[in-house]
């Protein structure tokens, strides 16, 4: 139903369009309607995916900034966890580099909290404990 709705106001924008200021030509107006379409189709696939009024609102705000492709790339992505393949691999090569190079690392995954101490292994220590702390876990 969606996507008659939308080849429906795609002829109908197209029939009428002659008199109309904006878009001028058949190219713009077809760009014009792809790009709404595109929107639009976005949109209903995050909501249908996530059924949540705020997700749908912060994903739309992004449409007009990027582009509906981006938009829906980047969901389709995050429900998939293929950031998490790309940001997990850039995580540990950071950590490595702020590790010591006569510094063993020990297979750290957080960048650490750096309040007094030059050791990476020693902030990384001090977030875990704070994390644990505030998780309410007991050594």
């Amino acid at each position: 139903l969606l996507y008659m709705a939308l080849a429906g106001l795609s002829l109908a924008t197209h029939l009428t369009s002659t008199g109309s200021p904006v878009p001028q030509s058949d190219c713009t107006i077809s760009i014009t309607v792809d790009a709404c379409a595109c929107s639009i189709m976005t949109m209903a696939f995050i909501w249908e995916r996530t059924g949540s009024s705020l997700q749908l609102s912060l994903w739309s705000l992004l449409i007009p900034l990027a582009s509906p492709g981006f938009v829906l790339g980047s969901f389709c992505a995050l429900q998939h966890d293929v950031i998490l393949h790309v940001l997990a691999p850039l995580q540990e090569y950071v950590a490595r580099s702020l590790a010591h190079s006569d510094e063993k690392v020990r297979g750290w995954m957080n960048l650490g909290l750096w309040k007094g101490c030059t050791s990476y292994n020693t902030a990384c220590r001090q977030l875990c404990e704070i994390v644990g702390e505030a998780a309410g876990l007991k050594k």
